[in-house]
């Protein structure tokens, strides 16, 4: 009858709706996989014509510097959009990694650094990933920002042996050699006697180059 075939559509069958729901799962998929992309590391792409940024007096303060930097900056499109991926694949990243942490799906201490990422992003693009990087526990972000993977970091959240670090460092010790990123410290304070080291090795190491006279520096954070 008539109202039996209404009756009908209104309720689905069961096997319809689990169609339904496999395409909106392969949907999240693909918007999570986007957001969570692995940008870190890439080079700066010029896209456009040069963009100049000009501060004004008093906008930023400096302290025992011999010289204030450079009031003037220049940049483009295509390197400012790159700073926003970064960013964004960041905070991205430390929400989904809390959302495992509720899920109990990674153990021991998480420390977030959603809220910083500018931070993260604007030093690694001051440096280059010749020169050395030393911080705190709160190291996932730059673990991305110098060449890992939001695939890689959440591994090694999780103790899975596809981490970066093996599944062995968890949340607080990142380690990127190649890209001479000498990690997150579990201590706090810890990173100051490896960022002296480093740094000492580095001028030992300048000391024999007489001819190029070539220095990288060593960026502790705190």
């Amino acid at each position: 009858t008539i109202a039996d075939r209404t009756a009908a559509s209104a309720c689905p069958k069961k096997g319809a709706r689990s169609v339904s729901q496999d395409r909106r799962r392969t949907r999240e998929t693909l918007m999570l996989r986007r957001f969570l992309r692995p940008c870190g590391g890439q080079s700066v792409r010029l896209q456009s014509t040069a963009v100049q940024v000009s501060l004004e007096p008093g906008d930023f303060a400096t302290h025992r510097l011999d010289r204030q930097p450079e009031a003037v900056a220049w940049t483009s499109k295509g390197e400012l959009l790159d700073y926003y991926k970064l960013m964004c694949t960041m905070r991205r990243l430390e929400m989904a990694s809390f959302a495992a942490y509720q899920k109990r799906q990674v153990r021991g201490f998480l420390h977030l650094y959603d809220g910083q990422e500018a931070v993260a992003t604007g030093i690694q693009h001051a440096l280059t990933n010749d020169d050395s990087w030393i911080t705190s526990y709160r190291c996932h972000c730059i673990m991305l920002a110098r060449g890992g993977t939001p695939e890689g970091i959440l591994a090694e959240l999780m103790g899975n042996e596809t981490g970066h670090m093996g599944g062995k460092g968890g949340s607080m010790h990142f380690y990127n050699k190649a890209q001479n990123y000498y990690g997150g410290q579990g201590i706090v304070g810890a990173q100051v006697p490896v960022g002296t080291g480093e740094l000492s090795s580095t001028f030992s190491f300048v000391g024999r180059l007489l001819e190029t006279r070539e220095s990288h520096p060593s960026c502790t954070v705190f």
